[in-house]
């Protein structure tokens, strides 16, 4: 009879563990299109896929689909709150690979979510302890801490890279993480020696990218060198980006942020007919779904007015309201505010 007592929590955990093995696994498509689903469902459908999940927990599918709908709903009721953060340590403690929890409907901060926050890095810590070498894992835990312990999130990508050499993910990542370290309050100096590992882990996921990866990652280089103060090898990365424009949904992007670079890289040297020529030039991209949605770069632009250069970033704004469609609003505020003479706050229109 004790045998059995202590045998029933171990089989229950057990057979958990074999149905979420069974369970199709959602690819990273899968898990935005299940979430889409999930915001479009109603409260009724809601409550039933909860009660399904009384009786069939080991539902990936289903998992995915509430956190999309109580995506964004969290921060607006405590209670939702509470539903979202059981769902994702119920998955961090039995699905620790899940895709889901590499999305950012699978994220938790210490800010917002207090102790199911800490609960969850204690879950994960002790796993990646336990496999060390899992790649799937070293992936997640690298996402699960980049907003909220950006050093250990480099350490579990810096893991991945060692093991899996030929991945331009890793460094990619490596790369981003220390690109976000430069922003903020930091020094100078610490934001140019962030920028530098930056650069070089840029370099090493060039290196072994496809073509069409690294026409992607030549934004990130280009900026990396910028703020590292390597200013001829931002003109080289930028005069690329330019130069393999093309076609394709990218080359929006290509354009416009490889003349917002030059002309930084012009204006420190001085030469600002070249810097206002490069503003007008990324100002005729012909747009991307990126430009098209958060909106044009606007450093070069503030940096021209700190210099006087109205004209030409009144000229920009307009060639911007071609492909900024559902935004044209703050271009008229932005309008109005430079020719009174003053410099608006753009917020995040920085690349």
């Amino acid at each position: 009879m004790k045998k059995m007592i202590y045998f029933k929590p171990f089989l229950g955990v057990f057979l958990v563990s074999c149905l979420v093995m069974l369970q199709p696994e959602a690819s990273a498509a899968d898990v935005h299109s299940l979430a889409r689903i999930g915001r479009s469902l109603s409260s009724e459908e809601i409550v039933k896929l909860e009660k399904h999940l009384e009786t069939d927990v080991s539902d990936l599918n289903a998992r995915v689909k509430l956190l999309g709908y109580y995506s964004g709903k969290h921060i607006r009721s405590s209670e939702i709150r509470k539903i979202r953060q059981q769902h994702l340590l119920w998955l961090i403690e039995h699905a620790p690979e899940s895709e889901v929890l590499g999305s950012p409907y699978g994220s938790l901060s210490h800010h917002g979510d207090g102790e199911a926050y800490y609960q969850a890095k204690r879950i994960l810590l002790a796993k990646i302890r336990d496999e060390p070498d899992n790649l799937a894992l070293l992936k997640n835990g690298s996402k699960f801490f980049t907003l909220n312990d950006r050093s250990q999130s480099i350490e579990f990508l810096q893991k991945g890279e060692s093991l899996d050499k030929a991945n331009p993910f890793w460094p990619k990542n490596i790369g981003q993480a220390h690109l976000l370290n430069t922003q903020g309050e930091s020094s100078l100096k610490q934001q140019r020696i962030e920028a530098a590992n930056a650069l070089a882990a840029f370099q090493r996921a060039h290196e072994i990218s496809t073509e069409m990866g690294k026409g992607s990652i030549l934004v990130s280089l280009a900026k990396s060198a910028f703020i590292a103060n390597e200013l001829d090898l931002a003109s080289e990365y930028s005069k690329e980006l330019i130069k393999g424009g093309g076609a394709g949904w990218n080359s929006g992007n290509r354009i416009h942020y490889g003349n917002i670079f030059l002309g930084r890289v012009a204006l420190l040297r001085d030469d600002i007919d070249s810097a206002k020529a490069h503003l007008i030039s990324a100002g005729k991209t012909t747009g991307s779904p990126q430009l098209n949605s958060f909106g044009p770069d606007m450093t070069l632009a503030r940096e021209l007015l700190k210099v006087d250069e109205n004209g030409v970033v009144l000229e920009y704004f307009e060639l911007c309201r071609k492909f900024w469609l559902h935004h044209r609003d703050k271009l008229d505020d932005w309008k109005v505010l430079v020719e009174g003479g003053r410099v608006p706050d753009f917020g995040r229109g920085y690349f």
